[in-house]
């Protein structure tokens, strides 16, 4: 008790001595706030080129890039509806219902405390890109652009995002609820573009982030650009102190989001018919094949592959061989599996034992695969349970064998069961 009554003797000191310096600060803190809210000062002195104020701190960029523009390796006029059929059927002509959005956010958390300052979206009107970017300089005008930003979107419109399914459209969600804004982005086809990357390219690239695979996917090499974690800074120093450069590096990497995606979207389908061409990963790329059944696709995508490796890792080779078994081909698995079970591996010699057991009824077969799985499983109680299975039907099959040839036999001396005789014989 000794020492907390000294502790708030002493801030009753501190307090008494400087009250004026006390108030100054609340006072500031009060201005500061004030001004926050209200963004009076910011918007009065904000004066953007090229951009249209739709309302009081609501701003408004367009651009546009035609048919010729470059992004790293391909031009605009390059990607076009078939490209794009890879992701849905409802696809248009022309891509007019394709959609490339984007959102810079106060913050990555999510949830009622993080706020969209700036929106993009982008589609391919008369084979040229137009971006539209909404920007706030108030935190009251964030409804208002929210209006503007639902006007954007059609019925039948397919969205196209990076990491959208986990953070911005369930962020937008977020902020439609919170404004009592009914508009149920369900309704749209959503393609989150990292995930299609991911599966292409986790096992290989130390990284999925959208520069990565711009640099690596794209060769596009971005130029002075502001990192995507400033982009908070920059916004809190546009509305604290008028500051518009920041905010113009933010319009500029966030444009360049955008029109990445587009590009990205129009490659993948290249990527995933040729994986091997991108150095990507084949069996991950099979497996969603084979996922949307379309397994004669995973056997294409493996089999070029194999023709092109002399070394293959043993994973890409047992899809092979599943895709195979569901196909029934048996042929080309076994040839798979033989090939694999010389390198011990026992998953093959079970499918082995298996397919001599099962389908070829050559039991002894079955039994010499079975018993050379022993040293390679830690728990053999399966095993040891077939090769009892196995050995029981053998002993069975020699029995019935050595009874049939008896018969055989006797048949071939003459002898005649006392049952066949005709019935005057018999008497």
């Amino acid at each position: 008790m000794t020492v907390i009554a000294n502790r708030l003797r002493r801030l009753k000191k501190a307090t008494a001595a400087s009250p004026s310096r006390l108030q100054e600060k609340i006072t500031s803190l009060a201005q500061n706030r004030s001004r926050i809210l209200t963004g009076k000062q910011t918007s009065a002195s904000l004066d953007f080129e090229q951009a249209q104020q739709l309302s009081p701190g609501l701003f408004l960029f367009e651009s546009y890039f035609s048919a010729e523009y470059q992004h790293g390796d391909e031009f605009l006029e390059a990607n076009d509806t078939n490209r794009f059929k890879f992701f849905s059927k409802n696809i248009l002509p022309g891509m007019e219902n394709c959609v490339f959005i984007d959102t810079e956010t106060t913050g990555l958390a999510g949830g009622s405390g993080t706020l969209i300052f700036l929106f993009g979206i982008a589609r391919v009107i008369e084979q040229q890109l137009v971006l539209k970017q909404f920007l706030i300089t108030q935190y009251s005008c964030e409804a208002t652009m929210l209006e503007y930003v639902i006007k954007e979107f059609r019925p039948d419109d397919c969205l196209f995002s990076y990491n959208g399914k986990s953070f911005d459209l369930p962020l937008l969600e977020t902020r439609l609820r919170m404004h009592r804004m009914n508009h149920d982005l369900r309704q749209y086809e959503h393609m989150d573009l990292l995930h299609y990357m991911r599966r292409a390219f986790r096992d290989h690239w130390p990284d999925i982030r959208l520069c990565t695979v711009e640099r690596r996917f794209l060769n596009f090499h971005r130029k002075d650009d502001m990192p995507g974690h400033m982009a908070p800074q920059a916004w809190f120093a546009l509305l604290r102190y008028q500051r518009v450069e920041p905010i113009q590096a933010v319009l500029k990497h966030h444009s360049q989001d955008i029109v990445s995606l587009l590009f990205i979207a129009g490659k993948i389908q290249d990527l995933y018919y040729n994986p091997s061409m991108y150095s990507a990963s084949v069996t991950a790329i099979a497996n969603y094949w084979n996922s949307q059944d379309r397994a004669d696709l995973a056997i294409d995508v493996l089999t070029r592959f194999v023709t092109h490796k002399t070394i293959l890792p043993g994973e890409c080779l047992r899809l092979l061989a599943s895709l195979y078994r569901q196909q029934q081909n048996w042929t080309c698995a076994v040839r798979i599996w033989q090939q694999l079970a010389e390198k011990r591996c026992a998953q093959s010699l079970e499918n082995l034992a298996k397919y001599y057991e099962h389908r070829e009824k050559n039991y002894q077969q079955a039994l010499t695969y079975a018993r050379l799985m022993l040293p390679l499983v830690c728990d053999t109680t399966e095993v040891d349970y077939r090769i009892a299975r196995l050995q029981g039907k053998l002993s069975r099959l020699c029995v019935v064998t050595k009874k049939h040839k008896m018969h055989v036999s006797s048949l071939n001396q003459g002898e005649t069961s006392p049952c066949m005789l005709p019935l005057s014989m018999s008497s």
